[in-house]
């Protein structure tokens, strides 16, 4: 803290007079406007509600093993300004899975929608969408990925799914 008549210096270059400019960092999740600590992706409320959903997630261990397809989030990953290509993966906590994305990233990444359904519809998505395919799980933005996406974005599954027969079908 500066007292009076103190100074404050950098290098042995004063500093007092330049400005202390320290800009909002927003909170990343889609419905949020809160301002988030620097060293976090999520503002406090948005990370406490992360944190009760994993409480309520399923167990995935206690599965019997004879059932070949589990529950899980699929999701839909892009940059924040909605421009460039989505993944489109599965994952047990699409937040911390956001998370993990974002340190190889050099553009800020958003979750623009997600289902939660059974795990070989990733497969299928990827299938629909090959045409699109850039690298791995990543995909060019056609009209037809956008509009799976929107509709993963109200978590509607069954809109999802009846979209794509439509779409895919004859």
């Amino acid at each position: 803290m500066r007292g009076a008549g103190t100074t404050t210096t950098i290098a042995g270059v004063l500093t007092d007079h330049l400005p202390v400019v320290k800009e909002p960092r927003l909170c990343v999740s889609q419905s949020c406007e809160n301002t988030r600590p620097t060293s976090q992706l999520y503002c406090n409320a948005c990370r406490k509600r992360q944190w009760d959903n994993r409480k309520e997630r399923v167990d995935f261990r206690a599965i019997a093993p004879e059932d070949a397809h589990r529950q899980t989030w699929i999701y839909f990953i892009g940059a924040a300004d909605g421009t460039g290509p989505i993944k489109i993966g599965m994952a047990e906590d699409v937040g911390v899975r956001l998370d993990q994305l974002q340190t190889g990233s050099p553009v800020l990444l958003a979750i623009h929608g997600k289902v939660w359904c059974d795990s070989q519809w990733e497969g299928e998505l990827h299938k629909n969408f090959a045409d699109d395919r850039i690298h791995g799980e990543w995909f060019n933005r056609s009209p037809q990925l956008e509009e799976v996406v929107r509709l993963a974005s109200k978590e509607d599954f069954a809109g999802m799914v009846n979209y794509l027969l439509r779409d895919y079908s004859g």
